[in-house]
């Protein structure tokens, strides 16, 4: 089988990026702010408890988070974060 000989083609240079106006990255940054604290705060964080207990938990390779202990105290806690190999970097 034969190679098919090379050849030259024309490639013109690629068009650069338009930049985001400061004024457009300003107003966003506002309107995501605004929508962080009126909605995403309020609806998925919730406050402490008054007992100071904790649950753990750890990023899967998946990227999705997997809570192993719930209703931990602090020195428990602590204990399973320094001898669980789940919570090794």
């Amino acid at each position: 089988m034969a190679k098919g000989r090379k050849m030259w083609v024309f490639s013109p240079p690629k068009q650069p990026k338009p930049k985001v106006l400061d004024a457009v990255k300003t107003n966003v940054e506002a309107k995501a702010n605004d929508l962080i604290e009126t909605v995403l705060k309020p609806n998925h964080i919730k406050p402490p408890s008054g007992d100071e207990r904790f649950n753990l938990s750890y990023m899967r390779h998946t990227g999705q988070w997997w809570e192993i202990y719930t209703e931990l105290s602090l020195d428990e806690s602590l204990d399973a974060i320094r001898d669980e190999p789940h919570f090794l970097p």
